[in-house]
């Protein structure tokens, strides 16, 4: 569609709708796709409307076995220029894909989410595919809501990141909402990304609430990388870097700023190894207070590069001035 790639879906619904499916299991067992094309789709609609319910998708994986090629994916939403799409995926199950779980890109896609189960492959090693559970990007909006996604890891965090939910250049201020997800054991379990690969300061005014985070094997629960976001009555437990992270970093490739003007309050956040919520310098706008914390070093801190431990609330210096170095994260959206 939008990348010109060519594209083996095994059930394809294309310039129509509403089309239902339902109580079936769509297998990639078998396809003997040998190279990196042609890529390989369990459920694709384009430019096409309707509803996925009590569906199973899985082995979406390259003559069956998992390699670094960015293709395989179970569920998948496109819409080409001048087209629309609106398509509901509930109480489905998806595993064992090569690339994403469930994905919907391009502009006027709208994406409705809700109470499905999306597991990734555990720990994949490199030179694998860095696995995401679900995508939203390039334009695409939706709703996620009730979801259960686990277990989204890339062998070597340096390399690329791995996320269970993931907004990547999604539609400006489209009023996405992230909203009571149970996700874990995972690098990153919720981002919100904007790199301007469509253009400047999309992915704005995401609403991230009441979702469960826990396992969070490389960096931070929620790392919000784009602006004007809400994120609210989360609660957040073991976390490798912070609970919440206003990120500066997102905004270099088409000369913005992000992490500006989100509101991050309501949240409890249990055992992070770096802050409840990381503030990078330089951002403005924020609202942090109330949170409630407990297990962190320290609850709010502002950094470009570390985590710095300040003195303890009683004087205590013993370890104020030691740092957490964040790690660089280079996410890996399918398109």
């Amino acid at each position: 569609m939008d990348t010109g790639k060519p594209i083996a879906a095994q059930l394809l619904v294309q310039n129509a709708g509403p089309v239902s499916i339902s109580n079936l299991t769509v297998d990639g067992t078998g396809n003997a796709i040998t190279g990196c094309s042609p890529d390989l789709q369990g459920i694709l609609f384009q430019n096409a409307t309707g509803t996925v319910k009590h569906v199973a998708v899985r082995n979406q994986l390259p003559n069956g076995i998992p390699n670094g090629c960015q293709i395989g994916e179970s569920i998948y939403v496109q819409t080409a220029a001048g087209h629309s799409s609106t398509v509901t995926v509930e109480n489905s199950s998806v595993h064992n894909y090569n690339k994403n779980g469930i994905t919907g890109n391009d502009p006027n896609t709208n994406l409705i989410l809700t109470l499905n189960y999306v597991q990734g492959a555990g720990v994949v090693p490199v030179p694998g595919a860095a696995q995401n559970g679900i995508q939203l990007g390039y334009g695409a909006t939706g709703t996620i809501k009730g979801n259960t996604v686990i277990d989204n890891i890339y062998g070597d965090p340096t390399v690329a990141a791995s996320a269970n939910i993931l907004l990547y250049d999604t539609a400006e201020n489209s009023g996405i909402a992230v909203t009571s997800n149970r996700v874990g054991n995972s690098q990153l379990p919720i981002a919100l990304v904007t790199l301007g690969d469509d253009g400047a300061n999309l992915g704005d005014g995401v609403t991230v609430t009441d979702n469960h985070i826990f396992g969070t094997s490389a960096y931070d629960a929620i790392d919000v990388c784009t602006n004007g976001n809400t994120v609210t009555g989360n609660t957040i437990f073991n976390s490798a870097e912070s609970g919440v992270h206003l990120d500066a970093s997102c905004g270099i490739a088409f000369g913005g700023t992000t992490g500006n003007s989100n509101i991050a309050t309501g949240n409890t956040i249990v055992e992070s190894a770096c802050a409840g919520i990381l503030v990078d310098t330089g951002t403005t706008g924020n609202t942090t207070t109330p949170n409630t914390y407990f297990t962190v070093p320290f609850p709010v801190t502002s950094s470009a590069a570390s985590c710095t431990i300040p003195p303890g609330p009683t004087g205590d210096t013993t370890l104020a001035g030691l740092t957490r170095a964040k790690t660089a994260r280079k996410f890996s959206p399918a398109r």
